[in-house]
């Protein structure tokens, strides 16, 4: 029967899945490819399907082969262009729109299902997994339709008891096939259907999990070569017991409007079942379950075996905490559904254009905007006037020649990778000098090459900051280029009582041997630590993407072996990072009494601490008991990148 209920209802959805077309197809044909999609890509070049997955899953995928097989077909039909890659992804995010609310009606009502496709339709957490080809959007999709199609076998099996039997086990098996997560869900739901299933059909419900398991035995001998030869994790920390306080914040875009929002509706739902004592049915407990019990998996194991735990894992499982906290809401009259959805909708499209900048940020990827401003600085100034330097990516050149293909860029420029140590950069500088220096580099980066740069190109024209990247364009040429440098901070052994450097009971200050002015600093056998830099972190640097530097002058006299410049954090009471850089590594092997520039490098994006009481202490340390000598200690603070990691982190 159509009421006029139902037909708002319809309308709002429809205007659901047009805004969330929207959202996602907004300049479509500039979306651009990342780090993982490009990898993913680089692979589908194989000349079979057994070579595919031999070389192309097995040996470097940890994922399920599902998403890499249908890019394999799929690029073959549609070619390699960054919109025809990401179309089925596109379309995957908005069907998922389409599924949960289903789902929502189903198992609570109308204005519930409404809610969640709103939040589904419009958080960034779902958009930007909806423009990116990689498994998260498609096990997103796969696993709401089980989800939906579970419901009708276990609680509500009728006419159509086939047809959506059949459906669950094809979405069953492509979620087992799309992610490890995905297989995790499908195996909560399995269980959980056998405590609800009704007698007459639990035969058939068990035939149901038997199909699926007999469908991901082709895929069982690759599971468990992924997990024996990579494990399916283990390059992420541990998660910190706030973890899922920040995957909140994080998924809520850090705005302030979405969590009042956010709030006041699930306040909203919790006072109406108090007041008219009306308790959440089965499916609020089924869907809290299902999220509980995935995120406290991926969390333990996480601590226990292998840190796997980060918010892509948890947007399979994070719908039903939605659909649990907005299944507490009462049935509403379709003006309430309309302005409680326009709310919702207007709050998260605001942050995500205002706040989150979606648009400006994701738009320019590091990959191909770095690649590009390369090639225009080699335009502009040529090779007689300028370097240009790119940092490889960790999949080597392949990721860079994408769009230096597609461009038909300039591939003059001098690639830095793990080949290229301290020692050979700084000769490569010296032997290489020019007016201008161009630099790329990568989230990935410890950036430790910024600060040997910076020694022989002092002087910053440009600096472009991207999500996952940094381009800098330095120059040599002073008084026409401001420093980079907003802290700077030295100790030239000269005179003592410089403001936060401590001198005191360190080794004997000699003018036998000196970098600059008439003194140096010795250390021997005898001194394990050298002298100390002590400094609040909020004298030093404007905001906690900042990058500190450290370098000293050193000469050797006996091997340069087991000599650290090190240097700890402390924040809240507690030591929250230490690192070394070896200054062997700026040392070509037999060198002696020589004088040799060392550094070290703090990215502090890396790091989580509180800014207001943390405080870095930088020291040498003699560990192997060397003989040397030591000039021109400092300590400087480089402006960082405020949107490095823009799109996980507030801004």
């Amino acid at each position: 029967m159509v009421t006029r209920k139902n037909t708002v209802t319809f309308i709002l959805i429809v205007l659901l899945l047009s805004l969330a077309a929207a959202l996602r197809f907004f300049h479509a044909y500039s979306l651009p490819f990342n780090y993982d999609e490009l990898s993913a890509i680089s692979r589908t070049h194989y000349r079979s399907f057994t070579e595919l997955i031999d070389k192309g899953v097995r040996t470097v995928y940890t994922n399920p082969a599902g998403i890499q097989v249908l890019l394999y077909y799929w690029t073959k039909i549609a070619g390699y262009t960054e919109f025809m890659v990401k179309l089925p992804f596109l379309i995957f995010g908005i069907a998922s729109v389409l599924y949960i609310f289903l789902i929502g009606k189903e198992w609570f009502n109308d204005s519930s299902g409404l809610i969640c496709a709103a939040y589904t339709a419009t958080l960034q957490y779902f958009i930007i997994w909806s423009q990116l080809a990689r498994p998260m959007i498609p096990g997103l999709f796969f696993t709401l339709a089980m989800a939906y199609h579970w419901t009708q076998i276990v609680f509500k099996p009728g006419k159509k008891y086939d047809l959506h039997w059949a459906l669950y086990v094809l979405f069953a098996s492509c979620c087992a096939y799309t992610h490890h997560f995905c297989l995790l869900l499908v195996i909560i739901s399995a269980i959980t259907g056998i405590i609800f299933v009704n007698r007459d059909y639990r035969i058939r419900y068990v035939a149901a999990g038997i199909m699926i398991f007999v469908l991901y035995i082709p895929h069982l001998h690759i599971f468990f070569d992924q997990l024996s030869k990579k494990g399916i994790g283990n390059w992420l920390g541990p998660p910190r017991n706030d973890y899922i306080i920040t995957y909140l914040e994080y998924v809520l875009q850090f705005s302030p409007y979405v969590e009042c929002c956010t709030g006041a509706l699930v306040l909203f739902g919790i006072i109406y079942r108090i007041w008219e004592r009306n308790p959440p049915n089965r499916y609020f407990y089924i869907s809290l379950a299902w999220f509980i019990i995935t995120f406290l998996t991926g969390f333990y194991y996480s601590r226990l075996v292998s840190p796997l735990l980060k918010s892509s894992v948890l947007l399979f499982s994070f719908p039903f905490l939605m659909l649990a906290l907005f299944g507490l809401l009462p049935e509403m009259k379709g003006l309430f559904n309309t302005l409680a959805v326009l709310m919702v909708c207007a709050v998260n499209v605001y942050s995500l254009t205002f706040e989150r900048r979606h648009y400006d940020i994701f738009y320019r990827a590091p990959i191909e905007q770095n690649a590009l401003l390369t090639d225009s600085v080699h335009r502009a100034l040529g090779s007689r006037r300028s370097i240009t330097m790119m940092e490889l990516d960790r999949d080597g050149t392949r990721n860079e020649k994408f769009y230096i293909k597609k461009y038909g860029l300039d591939t003059s420029f001098v690639t830095i990778d793990s080949a290229m140590d301290m020692v050979t950069l700084t000769d490569f500088l010296k032997e290489n000098r020019k007016e201008f220096l161009s630099y790329t580099v990568m989230a990935e980066s410890g950036f430790n090459r910024i600060p040997v740069l910076l020694s022989y190109y002092p002087y910053i024209v440009k600096q472009y900051n991207f999500y996952g990247g940094t381009f800098y364009l330095l120059s040599s040429d002073s008084g026409k280029y401001p420093s980079p440098y907003s802290f700077h901070s030295d100790n030239n052994f000269e005179t003592t009582g410089i403001k936060y450097w401590d001198n005191g009971n360190q080794p004997p200050i000699v003018d036998s041997v000196s970098f600059s002015a008439a003194h140096s600093l010795k250390m021997d056998s005898t001194r394990e630590y050298g002298p100390g830099f002590t400094c609040k972190l909020s004298d030093m640097i404007s905001n906690k993407n900042d990058i500190i530097t450290a370098s000293v002058m050193f000469y050797p006299v006996s091997p340069a072996d087991n000599i650290f410049i090190v240097s700890t954090i402390e924040s809240d009471g507690k030591q929250v990072d230490w690192r070394a850089s070896d200054i062997g590594d700026y040392v070509m092997l037999g060198v002696r009494e020589k004088w040799i520039k060392a550094f070290h490098t703090i990215k502090l994006s890396d790091i989580n601490f509180n800014l207001s009481d943390a405080v870095v202490k930088i020291y040498i340390w003699n560990k192997g008991k060397r003989n040397f000598f030591i000039d021109d200690f400092d300590v400087r603070t480089i402006k960082g990148n405020p949107i490095l990691y823009g799109l996980d982190e507030k801004l």
